[in-house]
């Protein structure tokens, strides 16, 4: 993960209205707005934006699995505590930065979580749940389906032999009991 450090180039990174600029972009104002509200070059807002704010995780089309919006949100969420970090170091109020420190840790370890998941979930190669059928994808569907039908048939043998096998066993015992009375009719005679 590529981090968003404050890079000593640029004046926005070191500008202690580097938060208020990233929250006006997320708000949806344009970079001259941004520029001239912080008193930047507009191409060094520019920059500061397609640069330094950059992160691979946030590329929602970098990544093998598209990323829910719930997952954005939480992406949102770690670069806004990063960026109140670095705003907290420059304003020198160490609560505010360690609380957005503590927010960011926490993002990661529930995207941690939600990644274990997913993992979890991938195994059967389509992302169907398991506890969940009535989601299940066609090929899931179809492959549990033969899976099924393959163990009910082999039961169904099994016990065919079984049923075989007792039936042979029965037929035994009834030809040793025969056997049996007529060495006792003959010993009594």
């Amino acid at each position: 993960m590529k981090k968003t450090k404050p890079k000593p180039a640029c004046p926005l990174c070191a500008s202690p209205l580097r938060a208020a600029a990233n929250s006006m972009r997320q708000l949806g104002a344009s970079v001259v707005e941004i520029a001239e509200s912080c008193g930047i070059a507009a191409g060094d807002v520019e920059r500061h934006f397609s640069q330094c704010l950059l992160s691979p995780e946030l590329q929602a089309e970098d990544s093998e699995q598209p990323i829910d919006g719930s997952d954005q949100e939480l992406h949102r969420l770690m670069r806004d505590a990063e960026e109140s970090y670095h705003a907290s170091v420059l304003q020198g109020n160490q609560p505010a930065a360690v609380a957005a420190l503590s927010t960011r840790l926490r993002v990661v370890v529930e995207l941690g979580r939600r990644a274990q998941l997913r993992a979890e979930h991938q195994i059967n190669g389509c992302g169907c749940d398991p506890k969940h059928p009535n989601e299940w994808c066609a090929a899931h569907s179809e492959f549990v389906q033969g899976y099924m039908d393959f163990l009910v048939a082999h039961f169904a043998q099994r016990e065919a032999e079984i049923q075989a096998q007792r039936e042979a066993e029965r037929l035994q015992s009834e030809k040793w009991a025969a056997e049996f009375e007529a060495k006792k009719v003959q010993v009594t005679q």
